[in-house]
């Protein structure tokens, strides 16, 4: 568990995305084969307030992760999400394809249950940009945003109270930002966007993909687009 923890740890600092890590859950309960149950390490969490359970495998058979996947899902209610150190080409084409959720030590996180994939710099696959991958700035407000949109669409008077979300707000159906530096005078603190200069590198390559539009000038400028987190990065 403690090699587990720490990795989480580790993707929380270096992406700047918030994870909390609550109690170990018994392998026993899920089930697994004693097999599987020897090699997985299963923990409670969070990702940014959204229930999770972290998975780890320790095995040596090859894409194993895939099965484990499949039955725990059935058993359990909360998204399921695999954390590895690092992918191969093959193992990143077989996850994806079969939409299991992960994410790893060098930064890279498929949540489609969140609708949200990031990448390291070392993965420059990505559909969004062709050849030009979000730098980390941008790719951690793209999932802030997200991850918000969520809490406004399924927990809209939570979200209006909330003061970790009180530089977002929402009409009808807009979401919007409403600035630089509210943004980083709030929720920024959590995810490494905490200054002015740090949100407009961040916020630029999305206004210029289409992601975002930005109304006004300077402090005053606000920044809005469609509130359906599933659609925030499909364009």
């Amino acid at each position: 568990m403690i090699k587990l923890v720490n990795q989480l740890e580790h993707i929380s600092q270096s992406t700047g995305i918030p994870v909390t890590i609550g109690e170990s859950v018994s392998t026993s309960t899920l089930s697994l084969s004693r097999s599987d149950q020897n090699n997985t390490v299963v923990v409670q969490g969070t990702i940014l307030d959204k229930p999770v359970l972290f998975m780890s495998y320790g095995g040596q058979r090859d894409l194993r992760p895939l099965g484990l996947y499949a039955r725990v899902s059935q058993v359990n209610r909360d998204p399921l999400v695999f954390i590895f150190p690092q992918l191969s080409a093959n193992e990143r084409h077989e996850y994806l394809k079969n939409r299991m959720p992960f994410m790893t030590s060098d930064g890279e996180m498929f949540l489609p249950f969140m609708g949200t994939r990031l990448l390291p710099e070392a993965v420059n696959d990505s559909p969004g940009i062709a050849g030009n991958p979000l730098a980390s700035a941008a790719q951690r407000l793209a999932l802030t945003i997200v991850l918000a949109q969520l809490i406004f669409e399924r927990h809209p008077e939570k979200a209006k109270v909330c003061p970790e979300l009180a530089a977002f707000r929402t009409t009808d159906d807009r979401f919007l930002i409403k600035s630089g530096q509210c943004f980083a005078s709030t929720i920024g603190k959590q995810v490494s966007i905490n200054n002015r200069v740090t949100f407009s590198r961040a916020v630029k390559p999305l206004v210029a993909h289409g992601w975002l539009k930005s109304i006004g000038e300077t402090k005053e400028r606000v920044y809005t687009c469609e509130l359906d987190s599933r659609r925030f990065l499909i364009r």
